[in-house]
């Protein structure tokens, strides 16, 4: 941390603004009733954070402002010697955000969260923020597991004890175990139920108000049977301000079987469930779906593999007005995007909105071709689709992502393994600031071996405002506890945690 001390000549009180990841730590008059401002700002080890000081243009003679930009650890003193009491004068400091490079030295690093708890602490399927905490969804190590592990943001990230571990593999008399996904709501983590067999289709839910090592925070609900529909086997959730959108993927096939809960109503009454069976919206095989991103409007459903024998990668990409009832197929659109610009645009892993387009994320698809729809252009119109091979970027081969993240500039792709069972650490971001179909826009390094672990194979990733967390799956010769972190912007740019994507 760096701190800093500007002093104003102002008699009057100052309406000072401080810009994301600059803490006001003191705000007081000195003897001269100058008003003094002091803060704190996030710093890392490579890179210096310069903050600009504006202020008013209409001052009296005799003003003195310091040039800009101003380090962290300034101390720059306002005055002006002939301002009356009653004149006011108004500054603004000023953060300009600054994003990592992806092959800076040491942004990258990795903690072995292993063992915590006693628990065996792998097998990771997605991550949610609170706020606070990061909270790694249990999926499979050697089996289904209900083991949920969290880290809290506020304390050292290598340091164990900023760590912990609580097994809900059995909540309310049901077996909670083998979830792919999660979102916050502002008070609850739901975690998305991806098992088949006894554990199918039991939503665990987290009251983040509680004590996280107490079994009454806990809460589970048995939905694997909403309006006579089959639904459980999901991969990721979606939350749109009020519902959460379960992602149907694969119950006794693979399916588009969507299940929606009111967070407004008892987490356990069936009646504030409703299931939705899109499988055959537009006339389209429209099933076999892995995560999903809401627009402000439209939830958007990011197809993977619609046929099991053979196995079929789908293309048709499922969306959802959120201003229609759930179960009216007019809310409903699906559009085949597996042509999109020649290429063989098929089989995705997770979706995300940039303010503008939805990009979905390549899985295991040969070509690893990335695919983008501009929300400013109609859905069935091809004409607002575009599809990307990023195949060999900065010498690597790039291919098999599960999920992604967008920082406010770039979108990164979550390693995962490759179409021969390769698992890897090869992270890939495109920025959004350039031209999508040029391989200048994108940047891929191979953080496979970061803090001397083996970080390779994840499921998904979350953002606290400043850091990248991916969730460790798998890493190639076992179950995998290895977080893996990215130090991606500064200013900290508090992300939509109550809005958004599954972090699949």
């Amino acid at each position: 941390m760096a701190a800093g001390a500007l002093t104003f000549g102002v008699p009057a009180d100052l309406p000072a603004a401080a810009p994301p990841g600059l803490v006001i730590t003191h705000f007081s008059r000195d003897l001269s009733s100058r008003i003094i401002l002091s803060w704190t700002a996030e710093t890392n080890t490579f890179t210096n954070v310069f903050f600009t000081v504006q202020g008013t243009t209409n001052l009296r003679a005799g003003f003195t402002a310091l040039a800009s930009p101003v380090p962290a650890n300034a101390s720059l003193a306002f005055t002006d010697t002939v301002l009356s009491a009653g004149s006011t004068a108004f500054y603004r400091v000023a953060e300009p955000v600054a994003f990592t490079a992806l092959n800076q030295p040491g942004a990258f690093t990795a903690f072995a969260a292993t063992n915590v708890n006693g628990l065996n602490t792998t097998g990771y399927g997605g991550a949610v923020f609170d706020g606070r905490y990061i909270y790694f969804a249990p999926f499979q190590s050697g089996g289904y597991h209900g083991r949920v592990l969290r880290y809290d943001t506020q304390a050292g990230f290598t340091n164990i004890a900023s760590w912990t571990a609580y097994d809900a593999g059995n909540v309310n008399g049901l077996t909670t175990r083998g979830y792919e996904g999660g979102v916050f709501d502002g008070r609850f983590v739901y975690f998305s139920p991806a098992a088949s067999g006894i554990q199918a289709g039991k939503v665990l839910r987290l009251d983040t108000t509680g004590n996280f090592m107490n079994a009454t925070s806990w809460t589970a609900f048995d939905a694997s049977n909403i309006d006579g529909l089959a639904t459980y086997g999901f991969q990721g959730a979606v939350f749109d301000g009020r519902f959460v959108y379960f992602v149907g993927h694969y119950n006794t096939a693979f399916d588009g079987v969507m299940l929606r809960y009111d967070t407004q109503g008892n987490f356990t009454d069936t009646n504030n469930w409703s299931a939705y069976d899109a499988g055959n919206t537009s006339g389209l095989n429209a099933k076999g779906y892995s995560g999903g991103v809401f627009d402000g409007r439209y939830i958007y459903f990011s197809p993977t593999v619609s046929l099991a024998n053979p196995l079929t990668p789908s293309g048709i990409v499922l969306r959802y007005d959120t201003q229609s009832p759930f179960t009216n197929p007019a809310g409903w659109q699906a559009y085949d995007a597996s042509a999109t610009g020649g290429q063989n645009a098929v089989d995705y892993k997770g979706a995300i909105f940039d303010d503008r387009y939805v990009y979905f994320i390549p899985n295991l698809t040969s070509n690893n071709v990335a695919l983008r729809y501009d929300t400013q252009s109609p859905f069935t119109n091809a004409a607002g689709w575009t599809a990307y091979a990023a195949t060999n970027i900065n010498g690597l081969p790039v291919q098999g992502y599960d999920g992604g993240l967008f920082d406010g500039r770039y979108v990164y792709f979550v390693p995962y393994h490759d179409s021969s069972n390769n698992w890897h650490g090869l992270v890939l971001r495109y920025d959004t600031q350039a031209p999508f179909a040029s391989s200048n826009s994108w940047q891929a390094v191979d953080a496979g071996n970061t803090s001397g672990l083996p970080t390779r194979g994840y499921e998904g990733a979350v953002s606290d405002g400043r850091y990248l967390y991916f969730a460790p799956y798998y890493n190639g010769t076992g179950f995998s506890g290895n977080v893996l972190r990215f130090d991606a912007r500064l200013p900290r740019a508090i992300p939509p945690t109550v809005t958004g994507g599954s972090n699949l």
